[in-house]
């Protein structure tokens, strides 16, 4: 484990490279000079948007996406029977895949929306 003098200068060079502090308001021990960095950020950054609300219209597009990304993987492909399954088999497998991805799809959504708005301290 890291000594308090060690921990305090990790503190300090977090806080120098510009991680939410302006290096004005660092202690003058530790110097800090913009521009010398090998890694330049790229001007302003946008600040990080947060999830949507969770939307059964968005969910179902990426379902239909995987359900017909299955249908063309188990169609053409040995992997799973491609030639000896029947068309409709194909298409009720591409179906069942759209029923379970909607769902996992919904729960991740609502499950990410939830925590945001715990974390914003919105009931």
């Amino acid at each position: 484990m890291a000594n308090k003098k060690q921990q305090r200068r990790k503190y300090q060079r977090a806080r120098a490279h510009s991680r939410g502090v302006d290096t004005a308001e660092v202690d003058d021990s530790v110097t800090v000079e913009k521009g010398r960095s090998s890694r330049s950020r790229g001007g302003d950054r946008r600040p990080a948007r947060g999830p949507q609300p969770p939307n059964p219209k968005r969910a179902a597009k990426r379902s239909v996406m995987v359900a017909a990304l299955f249908y063309i993987l188990i169609a053409y492909t040995p992997l799973f029977g491609g030639s000896k399954a029947s068309p409709a088999a194909n298409l009720l497998f591409s179906v069942w895949t759209f029923g379970m991805f909607f769902v996992v799809t919904m729960f991740t959504e609502r499950w990410a929306w939830n925590r945001y708005l715990k974390q914003q301290g919105k009931p």
